[in-house]
């Protein structure tokens, strides 16, 4: 139940709403039904004050006329006469008792019905009238209303009369002499507590469970009782109120347990019955069982729970219906949240005419999604590769529309810089490539003539040997000298001319070699160029990506074409450190082949010297052939240096041609990579053209 409140708002606002509609309604209720049984409860304790007091009252007009009957009885001449006479024991005191005890009944006893006896005492406390003849002549002389009735009017306390069998209360009052102050005796009349009853079984107000009843002085009930039967004198009551006021004097109202040990509502009084009849000692009471006597205040808190519930019901219904208004909006705007949040832009948010909070809240989120359905199609137009949008920010506050804007602009501007790059790496490969071609054309036309020179070196140097047998042979056939020494003339012209050649093509070489290195350096420059240009690509594609990342769900398109950028970068550098590797090959080839050109040229220059020499030396044969003999030897001689010269020069010629093997093996490498590069800055500008800026 808890885990729902936490989760659902409609629970949690019909909850508050709830509480903030029951709580007044809790308090108000309270504090109501506080107040109401506090009220309530005062008036049942008024009411039961105000009942006992009335019953008080009529108690003390009871008492107070049957004792003023009593009294006027004893002030009657008729009666004080009889008595005097009777008094004096005369012949006639029989009949004069008779005659008395008829007045009492003839003419007293009809003026109070209520009075059931009427007797009159002598002095000396004996009956010698009374209306039952049976008790003339009885003697009460230690009865208290007898003692107590010769000093004024008295009222003796309610008693079992054995002689009437009735629960009687008596009356007494003093018999004067007519002529002086002297006692004569006592009149008593009886009354039975049922009048007692008539006062106090009045129940008007109390209900199904009130009563009123009265205690004598000895804590016994000596009224009727509406719960138990016979109580009169058998019933003894000894609550809070009746020792209060018997120990104290002191009346209370409040609740306490009755008699019977149930708890009632009682109010005590007392007061103004023992201002007038001390000697009595009676308390006079007026209870109601509590749960009677509160059910008002009880039916007003049923009332209270019943209104409160019905509120409660009412506001439970408001709740509903409010929160229903507030939750379900926000629940629909939550649900599509959670469709926004998993990348769905499609939903439709529902629009309604409501002016409140809820109803902003909707035309502002649906104002969201369509700012974000516009940046989702700018995103998906720049991973078309299409940068000519115009983005513009809702707000100065719009930090993802300001992020698209920038990141539009640096794409822009960064892919202008990569299609600046790419035509110039295009351009300045296909002139690497042009280069490069044109070196690997010379390196082979260089190789053909190297090669051909070697054939030549090696003609020459079997020539020469050739030479130097016929020179070694000169001396043993001089007949043949002319012949040889034209032949050996005609030699050396054609080995002067090849080693001219040689010179001329050791020339060529050495300019071609130079060319090379000097094509090789360019090469190398403008490879640098590009190797910085792919890491400006590869920084490039490091901030397209960054920017892409804070761009979030919105930059993974752009993400693929900055990994394509660097990887492109990548390769770039792959190859141009690949054609670094083959330029300095190609630049430790070139520099071996010009120190062997080098060295060929200073070989070739001893070859041309020496072929002169051997040309001179001919001519000299030629001109002196008597001289072939020491010519022969200095020939010999001569022929056996050019050989050893004509060796050197195979042997350099074939270094060179092994270097220009090696350089044009490398040309062809280089050839290779440059048509690399080109293809690769075709491609890279291939691929930067398919950005719109």
């Amino acid at each position: 139940m808890i885990n729902f409140i936490s989760r659902s708002l409609m629970s949690k606002l019909i909850l508050v709403l709830m509480l903030v509609a029951l709580m007044p309604v809790a308090i108000v209720g309270y504090m109501s039904y506080s107040s109401g049984k506090a009220s309530l409860q005062q008036d049942a304790f008024d009411s039961l004050r105000a009942i006992v007091e009335g019953r008080e009252h009529a108690l003390i007009l009871f008492l107070e006329g049957q004792q003023e009957t009593t009294m006027g009885f004893a002030t009657d001449g008729a009666i004080r006469s009889h008595l005097e006479g009777i008094n004096q024991k005369g012949p006639n005191a029989g009949q004069m008792s008779d005659e008395l005890s008829q007045y009492l009944i003839s003419e007293k006893m009809v003026i109070d019905e209520h009075i059931y006896e009427l007797f009159v005492t002598d002095s000396k406390g004996i009956i010698v009238a009374s209306s039952d003849m049976n008790n003339i002549g009885k003697d009460k002389s230690s009865d208290e209303y007898f003692i107590n009735g010769r000093n004024g009017a008295y009222i003796k306390d309610a008693y079992y009369s054995k002689s009437s069998g009735k629960d009687s209360i008596s009356f007494s009052a003093p018999l004067k002499s007519m002529s002086s102050d002297n006692l004569l005796g006592v009149i008593v009349s009886r009354v039975e507590t049922s009048l007692l009853n008539e006062i106090t079984t009045r129940r008007h107000g109390l209900g199904e469970t009130g009563e009123v009843y009265i205690v004598n002085k000895d804590g016994y009930m000596i009224s009727e009782s509406r719960f138990i039967k016979d109580a009169f004198l058998n019933q003894k009551v000894d609550t809070k109120p009746v020792k209060l006021f018997q120990n104290r004097g002191e009346i209370m109202t409040g609740i306490y347990p009755g008699y019977r040990g149930e708890q009632i509502v009682g109010a005590s009084d007392g007061e103004h019955l023992s201002a007038e009849f001390g000697w009595l000692g009676w308390t006079i009471l007026a209870e109601k069982d509590v749960n009677e006597a509160f059910a008002k205040a009880e039916a007003l808190g049923q009332r209270i729970l019943l209104v409160a519930f019905i509120v409660g019901v009412v506001a439970i219904v408001i709740a509903f219906f409010v929160s229903k208004g507030i939750a379900d909006p926000v629940k629909s705007i939550s649900d599509s949240i959670t469709r926004v949040a998993g990348g769905d832009l499609t939903i439709e948010v529902p629009v309604n005419g409501r002016q409140d909070e809820v109803g902003v809240l909707t035309r502002s989120f649906a104002d969201m999604t369509d700012s974000l359905r516009q940046m989702a199609a700018v995103a998906e137009r720049i991973a078309d590769s299409d940068l000519t949008m115009e983005i513009r920010p809702k707000s100065e506050k719009d930090i993802l529309g300001k992020a698209y804007e920038k990141m539009a602009d640096n794409l822009r501007r960064q892919t202008g810089e990569i299609k600046e790059g790419a035509n110039l790496l295009a351009t300045a490969s296909g002139e690497i490539s042009a280069t490069i071609s044109q070196l690997a054309a010379s390196a082979q036309e260089m190789a053909s003539s190297v090669t051909e020179m070697s054939t030549t070196m090696e003609e020459l140097k079997q020539t020469a040997g050739d030479t130097n047998e016929k020179a070694k042979n000169v001396s043993q056939s001089s007949q043949k000298a002319v012949s040889i020494s034209d032949e050996g003339k005609k030699s050396t012209e054609a080995a002067i001319d090849g080693m001219k050649l040689i010179h001329s093509q050791m020339g060529s070489i050495a300019e071609s070699i130079v060319k090379l290195s000097e094509q090789s350096q360019a090469i190398g420059d403008i490879v640098t160029s590009v190797n910085d240009l792919a890491d400006q690509s590869n920084l490039l594609a490091v901030n397209a990506s960054i920017e892409a990342t804070k761009a979030g769900e919105q930059g993974k398109g752009f993400t693929v074409v900055a990994q394509e950028v660097k990887s492109l970068a990548d390769q770039s550098k792959q190859a141009t450190a690949q054609i670094r590797n083959i330029l300095n090959d190609i630049q430790k080839a070139t520099s071996s082949a010009v120190m062997s050109t080098e060295q060929g040229s200073k070989a070739v220059e001893s070859g041309v010297a020496q072929s002169d020499m051997t040309g001179e030396s001919i001519k000299t044969l030629s001109n002196s052939v008597r001289e072939s003999a020491q010519a022969a030897v200095m020939i010999a001689a001569s022929g056996q240096q050019q050989l050893v010269g004509i060796d050197q020069v195979a042997t350099a010629m074939e270094s060179i041609r092994n270097a220009t093997d090696q350089n044009l093996d490398a040309s062809r490498q280089l050839e290779t990579a440059a048509g690399n590069l080109n293809e690769l800055g075709q491609k890279l500008r291939r691929s930067v053209e398919l950005y719109k800026v």
